[in-house]
């Protein structure tokens, strides 16, 4: 299929569109779209300039290449399911402006790059959103923030490390039984910094979890020494010292506030010159009414390579109205390997609004 542009004039009607090659390119001011389905390989939103482009109709769009939003020009996505299952890792580009001036849009992110992650871009302006595809990972490309709710139902959804990519969700953000979301550092500064998570209700019957995305191994304010096997960092708890005494790290960080990383864990600098394990992060939720937790909620150290040290826990920081779910809220420090000291512990606060 070749490459068509609208110049003027709505694009609009009950009629099916099935384009499956190409670029379609709205190319004016006006309204898009009708109560049928219409599938395009390629969609750009004003290549012209200074043009709002208004969603009409009910009929969802499927875009199996990329979707662009032109610089100065605006996509108002109110209505319709936004279907984006492309391949390329780049499915929706924005480089104007995404509104929904309804708050009734769903951007549906299902496709699977397999030569790497797929970018959801950085926007206050998603009402729903939904990933799903179980063999990708879905990488944000900075803060998100909805209107509505955010669903991983099947895949990871990963935030930034070491940039600020924080999450702020009005409605429900549901972490499914196939789906795990991963929050990555935000900073190593001092103490280190991860992600916060700010939902209405939160429910988490997969993974929610900063796993090893604290301090890597042998760096950090607790890290475990180096030496003859590797000692286990420390956080909340001392790092364990090595089967031949090298020491482990010393507690840092506040007991009553905590927001630090794990450290990472110190290195067999004689045999294998094994690395320690890396630090959880630290993981910061805030939920104005239920958090439910029937999967995992993590910020764990891991274990440290051979003969290596441990790395700590991190930090996961609860606020919530309610508490419920019969899962499972771990901090726990890495395991040494062999010779190695274990990792210390982080630190779990829970608290009420």
């Amino acid at each position: 299929t070749t490459s068509l542009t609208v110049n003027g004039g709505d694009v609009t009607g009950n009629g099916t569109i099935t384009l499956t090659g190409g670029t379609f390119t709205v190319n004016t001011a006006g309204s898009f779209g009708g109560d049928t389905a219409w599938t395009f390989t390629n969609l750009t939103i004003g290549a012209a300039g200074n043009a709002i482009t208004a969603a009409t109709g009910t009929g969802g769009i499927t875009v199996s290449g990329t979707l662009t939003i032109d610089t100065l020009d605006t996509l108002d996505a109110k209505g319709k399911t936004w279907t984006l299952s492309g391949t390329t890792g780049t499915p929706l580009v924005i480089t104007g402006t995404l509104n929904d001036s309804a708050n009734t849009s769903t951007f549906a992110f299902t496709g699977n790059n397999g030569a790497g992650n797929t970018t959801v871009p950085a926007s206050t302006a998603y009402h729903h959103v939904m990933l799903n595809n179980g063999s990708e990972t879905f990488a944000l490309g900075g803060s998100v923030t909805t209107s509505g709710d955010l669903t991983v139902t099947a895949g990871t959804l990963q935030t930034v490390q070491d940039s600020t990519s924080n999450i702020t969700v009005t409605g429900t953000l549901l972490v499914d039984t196939g789906g795990i979301l991963i929050v990555r550092r935000s900073s190593t500064t001092g103490d280190g910094a991860g992600q916060t998570i700010t939902a209405a209700t939160l429910t988490v019957t997969g993974v929610l979890k900063a796993d090893g995305e604290g301090f890597a191994g042998q760096a950090g304010p607790g890290a475990g020494a180096s030496g003859d096997s590797g000692a286990g960092a420390a956080h909340g708890g001392v790092g364990g010292a090595s089967a031949h005494g090298v020491a482990g790290g010393s507690v840092y960080g506040s007991a009553t506030a905590p927001v630090s990383l794990g450290s990472g864990g110190g290195a067999d600098n004689v045999g294998t010159a094994a690395a320690g394990g890396s630090g959880g992060g630290a993981l910061i939720l805030s939920v104005s009414g239920t958090l439910t937790v029937d999967g995992t909620l993590s910020a764990n150290g891991t274990q440290g390579t051979t003969a290596s040290g441990g790395g700590s826990g991190g930090t996961l920081s609860v606020t919530a109205g309610t508490l419920a779910g019969t899962g499972t809220l771990s901090a726990t420090g890495g395991a040494g390997t062999t010779r190695g000291g274990g990792g210390g512990g982080g630190r779990i606060l829970v608290s009420g609004n």
